[in-house]
């Protein structure tokens, strides 16, 4: 909506509001312009972690290419030795690894066995945590390639600005589309996932006699990109989030499907649980991912795994867990594929068996016309 400027404004003045309906919108509604960071600022309070680990097939060239594209540039806003690579038990690319660690002096943790992104996010964490005491703020970039170093300032700014409203926080780098990146399908699944996390966990706060803090989220869409694995935590936050402690935590879970599945959403759970508040920046994204580890899994056990999970570990009552999945599952557009249906079924019927439900059949078909 556009500002009205008063005529008997001076012109510095009608400038100065020009100038602010153009800036991001955090750096007006959270925080001064005197407070805007120089990006000479995040070298020494900033650190992040890579987690590696590429599906079989992937060739050593592109291998080569994603690490290269993933650390292009990082010296602008990170020093070397606030940036832990974590190979995640991928044996090709371990020796790839060990020579830019060595060449660049990166930290580095060699993991003999595949266990997971969020085993692997939180023992980097963990590291940098116990070694860097400095470090104000941490961040995750994915090794595919797809987090662009250019991002960064803009969810340190906004961490900062959040940080000094809140306390804790975790700034998510939201796509603008999650279809062109992934496709359909995991496009469709991953809004189903996200509705019912929002739903539970607007219902988990409100049992505890408050409500889910999103100020820092509404500009963007109807709910926020959790599954984002572009994200940035203050220090506080980080240390209330990962912990390998976690065997109280996994639920309906075995320690292989908590680790590997939880990406993502447990960080989030766990944050919203710890009292950290969440954020959002847009950031980009490629229209295809140029490699993704999605395929080595099943689809329908992947997400119904990890929404059962979301509903136990915010304890959803056992009366209210199916509910929460058929308010969302109808609106899909996958819901009207003769194939998307049986998928979305089986989703379904796994979520019930993991949390010991007895649920109807099929969720309802809802109001017969539109």
């Amino acid at each position: 909506m556009a500002v009205s400027i008063p005529e008997a404004s001076t012109q510095r003045q009608r400038n100065l509001v020009r100038f602010t309906q153009c800036i991001p919108r955090y750096c007006v509604t959270m925080g001064r312009m005197d407070e805007y960071s120089p990006q000479s600022r995040m070298l020494d309070r900033l650190g992040f972690i890579v987690p590696v680990w590429y599906p079989p097939g992937t060739s050593a060239s592109m291998r080569r290419s994603l690490l290269e594209v993933t650390l292009q540039d990082v010296e602008t806003c990170v020093r070397p030795e606030n940036i832990c690579l974590v190979n995640d038990g991928d044996a090709d690319s371990r020796n790839l690894l060990k020579e830019l660690s060595r060449t660049d002096e990166f930290q580095f943790i060699d993991l003999e066995t595949n266990k997971g992104k969020e085993y692997a996010v939180t023992l980097g964490m963990e590291r940098l945590l116990e070694t860097r005491s400095a470090l104000a703020f941490l961040a995750v970039r994915d090794a595919d390639g797809d987090h662009f170093i250019q991002d960064l300032p803009h969810l340190f700014r906004t961490a900062e600005a959040v940080q000094r409203i809140t306390g804790p926080v975790m700034v998510i780098g939201r796509r603008n589309s999650l279809t062109q990146p992934m496709g359909w399908l995991r496009g469709e699944l991953e809004r189903l996932q996200n509705r019912v996390l929002l739903d539970a966990m607007r219902f988990n706060r409100a049992r505890a006699g408050t409500v889910l803090d999103l100020r820092f989220c509404v500009s963007y869409g109807d709910f926020p990109d959790f599954q984002s694995g572009y994200k940035m935590y203050s220090r506080e936050a980080a240390q209330r989030v990962f912990n390998l402690e976690a065997s109280e935590r996994m639920g309906p879970l075995s320690p292989e499907e908590f680790w590997h599945y939880g990406t993502e959403s447990v960080s989030v759970v766990e944050g919203i649980l710890q009292g950290v508040t969440l954020a959002e920046m847009n950031r980009a994204t490629y229209r295809g991912q140029p490699v993704s580890g999605f395929a080595t899994f099943q689809a329908a056990e992947f997400y119904s795994s990890v929404i059962a999970w979301i509903l136990w570990r915010l304890q959803i009552p056992s009366t209210e867990c199916v509910l929460l999945l058929d308010n969302h599952i109808p609106r899909l557009d996958l819901w009207f594929q003769p194939e998307g249906r049986r998928l979305l079924q089986k989703i379904r019927d796994i979520v019930a068996g993991r949390l010991g439900l007895n649920v109807p059949l099929s969720p309802p078909k809802g109001t017969p016309f539109l």
